[in-house]
Order: structure tokens, then sequence, then C-alpha cells
């Protein structure tokens, strides 16, 4: 739609127009995911959205990348070192501290099953609809990017986290040899998209600094 010469923009988390003073770029994925050493360089892909919307999500983006610390020293992947120089740095802030012995109470050498980890390795408790809240929302970003239209909540008919591949159900699996991978830096995050037209699923597949995945099923719009 056109207001006299401007296109209006469609905010990709509620769906309706952004107001000339409501407008704010949401980067996707966001960008405190990319370690500030290596982040300057990059292009990194944004959406439009309103500032109030993009705001509701910082706590729960914030929880996210320090929930899933714990995994990432667990792979130890090549980005661990830039990540936890970033956790230093934050950890001046006073907001940070107090986030980090939340997570820390839930981190265990013993999993619920009771079953011991190999010596080195961890797991934390985490809550479950913060970590759904965040992938659903990069992924309703990368449908805007790709797609050009608003994507519903609603819409999510299926999310899962993986710690390797061997965990993805075969529903997933399957399509990746027809989807290329995507990301402007893969050492963080990294995704493959495939359009199921006979179920009409849009299927995305997502890797976070190379040691959490994430499989997600969103059912086209009408």
């Amino acid at each position: 739609m056109t207001k006299g010469h401007k296109t209006e923009q469609i905010c990709y988390l509620c769906g309706s127009v952004i107001g000339e003073h409501e407008s704010s770029d949401d980067h996707v994925p966001p960008k405190a995911f990319y370690p500030k050493k290596i982040r300057a360089g990059l292009n990194l892909q944004v959406v439009p959205t309103h500032k109030t919307c993009n705001e509701s999500y910082k706590a729960d983006e914030e929880y996210f990348q320090h929930a899933f610390l714990i995994e990432v020293l667990n792979q130890k992947p090549p980005i661990t070192k830039h990540l936890m120089d970033d956790f230093h740095r934050r950890s001046q802030k006073p907001q940070t501290p107090a986030l980090a012995r939340k997570i820390l109470k839930g981190v265990s050498s013993v999993t619920s099953g009771g079953i011991y980890l190999p010596n080195g390795k961890l797991q934390v408790e985490i809550d479950q609809l913060r970590i759904e809240n965040v992938v659903l929302k990069i992924v309703r970003g990368l449908f805007y990017i790709e797609n050009n239209r608003f994507l519903p909540l609603k819409n999510a008919k299926d999310i899962r986290f993986c710690s390797n591949e061997s965990e993805v159900p075969e529903f997933y699996r399957l399509y990746w040899p027809h989807a290329k991978l995507n990301g402007v830096c893969p050492e963080v995050f990294s995704y493959k998209y495939f359009y199921f037209e006979y179920k009409k699923l849009h299927l995305y597949t997502s890797l976070f600094w190379q040691a959490v995945m994430s499989c997600v099923a969103f059912e086209e719009p009408e």
C-alpha cells in the first residue's frame, strides 16, 4: 500500500502499519548474537518493526544468549573465545550478573534422568517458553526477508531444539538436500529454509554458534 509518495511498511511482528515515529530496524538474528569483534565488518540483515514490538523481546534475547552459553562451552566451537569475551564485557552491566546467577542455579553435571555427564560437560535447565519466543521471532524475520510478507505467530505448528543432527526429526532432514545454507556468518548463525508445498508448511532449521539447532514449521498464511 502507498500513502503519498511513501510505501507503508508493515511490522513483521504484529502485522500492523508502522507509523512515521514508530519505526525501528530489527536485526535478524539479533545483532548481540554476533560477538563485537567480528560483527563490525558484517552486512547484517534488518527488517522493519515497531519500536515497542522490538523492545518487548530484548530480555528474552539476552536470556537466550546466556542460557545456551553452557552448550557452547560443552561443544567448544571456534566462536567460543569471542563469545566468552563478550560475556565478560557484558558482565560489567548491572543486569547481567543477576541473570547469570539465575541461569547458573539450573546448571548441573547430572541429567534430569539421573545420568552423570562426562567430565567437563554440563546441562542447564532453561525456560522453554522464553527461548521459543526468540526462535519464533527470528524465523518470522527470515520469512519476511525471503517473502516480504507477515507471518502470524499463530501459524507456528512445530518447534524443537537439538544439540546435534542426529536428534533432528527425519521430517526436517529430508528437505536439507533441496535447500541451500544461508547466513552472513555461519560461525554465529546459519539456516536452511524449504517450502513444503504439499503440506503448505514453511520449514526452517537454524544453527546458533555451531552448537544449538532449532527446527520450526510454520503453516502458510491465508
